[in-house]
Formats: C-alpha cells, sequence, structure tokens
C-alpha cells in the first residue's frame, strides 16, 4: 500500500491515519511530496513495513526535527528532506533490512546530524562542497570543507566501520568546529561500541581539555541534559573536577547545574567534611 498524502495535523506523527492511501495491506511506500509543507511536524516515525521513500516526501517541513525509520527502508528519493533545516536527529530501528536507506539520507544532507542505529547513537559533522571552474583545463575541481564527508563514508549498507569512525577524529580534531568535536566524543563515550581503550582515552582528553568551553556553553543555555551527558561519559570523575563543575554554574546561576552536580558528588565521592554535605 502506497501512503499518498499525509492529511493530519499532528506535531508527532507516530500513527498514520490520516491519510490518503492507494491499495491494501501494510503500508510500503511513502509516495513524492506526500508530507509537503506540513511545518507543523516535529517528529516523524514510519511504519515498519516501508521500504521506499519518494523524492521530496517531507519537502518544506521546516519544524521536523527527528525522523524514524526501521531498516527495511532501502531508497530514498532525491529531496526528500529538501528544506527540513532544522532535522538533526535520525533513528533507525532494526527490522532485518540493511543501512542502505541510512546512507542515502547522510550523503543528500550536509548539515551535522545525529543518528541512533539500533540504539547506539553518532555524530555526523557538516561538509560543504565548493566547485572551482578550471577554465583553462576545461574541468571543475570539487573541494570539501568540513568534516563529514569522511565520517560519512564509515556508513555502508553492511553497518558501521567504527574503527574507521574513530581513526577520523585523530585527523580531523582540531579541523572541525569544537561544538562538533565535541559531539563526537560524547556520542562515542555514552555508546562506546567497538570502541577502543586508546580511542577512548582519546575522546575523554579532549573534552577534558576543553571543559572550560564546554561548563560555559551548558551554563549559557542552561542545558541540563548535556551536564548529564558529560557526567555519563566521565569527564568529572574526580571529586575535585565535580566540584570545579558546581562551583562554576553557581557563579552562572545555573541552579538546576548546580543540583546536578551535588547530586552527582554526593553519590560518588566519600564525603570529607561538613560542607561536603550541602545539597
Amino acid at each position: 500500500m502506497i501512503l499518498n498524502k499525509y492529511l493530519g495535523s499532528a506535531y508527532n506523527v507516530a500513527e498514520l491515519n490520516e491519510a490518503l492511501y492507494e491499495g491494501e495491506g501494510e503500508v510500503t511506500k511513502v509516495a513524492a511530496y506526500a508530507f509537503k509543507e506540513h511545518r507543523e511536524l516535529t517528529e516523524v516515525n514510519l511504519p515498519e513495513n516501508v521500504e521506499e521513500v519518494g523524492n521530496n516526501a517531507f519537502y518544506n517541513c521546516r519544524n521536523l526535527l527527528k525522523f524514524t525509520f526501521f531498516d527495511k527502508v532501502a531508497s530514498f528519493g532525491d529531496g526528500a528532506f529538501r528544506n527540513c533545516g532544522k532535522l538533526d536527529y535520525i533513528e533507525v530501528k532494526r527490522a532485518g533490512g540493511s543501512l542502505r536507506g541510512l546512507k542515502e539520507i547522510l550523503f543528500a544532507m550536509s548539515k551535522s546530524v545525529t543518528v541512533s542505529v539500533y540504539g547506539n547513537e553518532l555524530f555526523f559533522p557538516h561538509f560543504q562542497p565548493e566547485f572551482q571552474d578550471n577554465v583553462g583545463a576545461k574541468i571543475v575541481a570539487e573541494i570539501m570543507h568540513g568534516a563529514g564527508m569522511n565520517y560519512r563514508e564509515c556508513v555502508s549498507r553492511e553497518g558501521i566501520d567504527y574503527v574507521k569512525y574513530d581513526t577520523q577524529f585523530t585527523i580531523q580534531k582540531y579541523s572541525m568546529e569544537l561544538n562538533e568535536a565535541v559531539e563526537v566524543c560524547k556520542a562515542r563515550l555514552i555508546y562506546p561500541v567497538e570502541l577502543k581503550e586508546e580511542k577512548r582515552a582519546e575522546y575523554l582528553e579532549f573534552l577534558i581539555n576543553n571543559k572550560k568551553a564546554l561548563l560555559t556553553e551548558v551554563a549559557l543555555n542552561r542545558d541540563s541534559a548535556s551536564v548529564t551527558a558529560y557526567i555519563n561519559a566521565g569527564i568529572f570523575d574526580t571529586k575535585e573536577a565535580a566540584d570545579e563543575a558546581a562551583d562554576f554554574f553557581c557563579e552562572n546561576d545555573f541552579a538546576e547545574g548546580v543540583n546536578i552536580m551535588i547530586d552527582y558528588r554526593n553519590k560518588n565521592f566519600k564525603k570529607t567534611s561538613i560542607m561536603d554535605m550541602e545539597i
């Protein structure tokens, strides 16, 4: 059965009851332009049996943030997510298929994006192609800016080459934007699939060396989720580091961050004084 046009108005689409269909049975295809101009959409979850998504299927869904599909999807048409500038999280669920569909999305999407592959997150930085004319040689040279293309080449239909992915960081960490390098580190430390010890140490060292910048951004954005993520990544693995972060958040009026750090400290490090008992 083909989903020809979505008719709903919900922000989060998990069940496609309000739609025009062609044929009978399970939905196996999303037609071209099926979701176009649905600017109310923030999240879409495709049914398990979808195998194909047509051209410009989500055209101009400008507020779409998260897209979830099963690995049975083998083809995404040209411009499937054209003008979906806020899309920054893609989730792939296991259904006995391959990562061919994910690979197509990533190579078509030049912006940075977080991807959950079978429950394990990875971050893919942005890339930006530039084309330069060489009039004398009558050729057009393509210059690739950003680390994103190299990271995307670690994805094949068979799976993720984690060794190749981790190798990219050694090469690219100082040429990437700091926020993108940080996201790569966080995801690998929290979801350490096939992560070798030397690479874990490299990721952790990078976060620790840039701790001041991380704390500043977290406090500025009141980003409690990132505080927890950094704790899970291991950059506050001593009482002194936890105290330093709590003090910094206090100085910057980030009360929730202070509470998270004090709770973490009190649960993980021995209390040595009355001051350590504060909550």
